[in-house]
Formats: structure tokens, sequence, C-alpha cells
């Protein structure tokens, strides 16, 4: 298999990690209450570490777009926290968006260090 096939195959695959996690992010969210499984992690902490998976995620599938992913990926939060407000059994609350966004900070650090181990 040529190096390139081998590239574009990677790229494909980074693409469509990044958009399946921000569907399990949208779909999480947007569930009722008593469906979301217990973790053993605390509310804030469980929104800072998957907004900072997706953002890596969204930076290794997109890596020229880093603000463009970094906004997205926070107002992807606003947005999904404003429709949390509008089903019956979640609420909106600010400290997940804050969280959100510490997750999408986190993760522009991880990708940053480790982008720079990578040369």
């Amino acid at each position: 298999m040529s190096e390139s096939i081998t590239r574009r195959r990677w790229a494909h695959i980074r693409i469509i990690a990044f958009w399946g996690f921000a569907a399990l992010i949208i779909a999480g969210s947007l569930m009722p209450a008593a469906n979301i499984p217990e973790t053993g992690l605390s509310d804030k902490a469980g929104h800072v570490i998957a907004y900072a998976i997706l953002t890596v995620l969204g930076l290794y599938a997109h890596p020229r777009y880093t603000i463009t992913v970094a906004g997205g990926v926070f107002v992807l939060g606003v947005a999904l926290e404003g429709l949390q407000h509008l089903t019956p059994t979640r609420t909106f609350e600010w400290l997940d968006i804050v969280a959100n966004g510490a997750g999408v900070v986190l993760g522009l650090v991880i990708a940053a260090v480790s982008r720079g181990f990578r040369g």
C-alpha cells in the first residue's frame, strides 16, 4: 500500500472519529437524564474530559483549522446546553458551559504538546 493511500486512510479515520464522538456528545447531552449511565466522575469533570477529547480529535481531523475547531466545539457545548433547557428532564447550567470551555482549552494544550513531541 502506498504511503499516500495510508495517509488518506488515516485522515478519514481521524475525521470519522471526530464526528462520531461529536455525535455521541450530542446524543448524551440530549437524552433523558434517567438514561445517563453513572461514570463515577463528577458532572463537571465529565464535561471537561469529553470536550477535551472532542477538541483533540477535531484538531487531528482538521489540523489547519485550530481556531475554527476550538470555537466550533465550544459553540456546540453552548448550543447543547441551551437545548437541554428545552427538554423535560435536563437543565441549563452555566457551570457546564465553563467546564466545556475548560475542556476545549485542555484539548488545545494536549494537542499543542503532542504536536511538539512529534516534531
